[in-house]
């Protein structure tokens, strides 16, 4: 499980009846993935699933944004790029899109349009995966209660 926050990943890890480990990381930090990769590559699990909610959105005017905040709302590609080598048959991969994916947001430009990606990317790697019978879907909720907001305007 990976997370800004260890103590809400140990709180969650006590309630879970599966052997999890704990990264407490921060996905916008490249070192992150470096992290993930060296761990994966050490201990070479059989990845089940891939439960992926990277990344993040920010709400401003398109001028303002950076390459830097704009490559960080695609972090789900690197985690899906990081963890697929350790995916066997049967597994499965679930992406959080998000229904602002299906419009155009002004000041959330980047983020609904990265979520758009991600419901299209996840129909394509469905396609492209079946081969190795890996399964790949996208969810689409509405808005959900998060600290999302609290880190877009930040």
């Amino acid at each position: 499980m990976i997370a800004r926050r260890k103590e809400r990943l140990e709180c969650l890890k006590e309630k879970l009846q599966t052997k999890v480990k704990i990264f407490a990381l921060d996905l916008t930090q490249k070192e992150s993935f470096e992290i993930i990769q060296e761990a994966l590559f050490q201990e070479k699990p059989r990845v089940k699933a891939l439960i992926n909610c990277s990344g993040y959105g920010k709400l401003d005017h398109y001028e303002n944004m950076s390459i830097e905040v704009i490559e960080n709302m695609l972090a789900v590609v690197k985690m899906v790029n990081s963890v697929l080598p350790y995916m066997h048959k049967k597994s499965y991969i679930v992406n959080l899109a998000s229904c602002s994916g299906y419009m155009p947001i002004p000041y959330l430009n980047i983020y609904a349009s990265t979520k758009a990606f991600v419901l299209s990317y996840s129909r394509a790697l469905n396609e492209e995966l079946k081969y190795r019978q890996i399964h790949v879907l996208a969810i689409c909720p509405y808005w959900v209660e998060t600290e999302f907001f609290d880190r877009a305007v930040e």
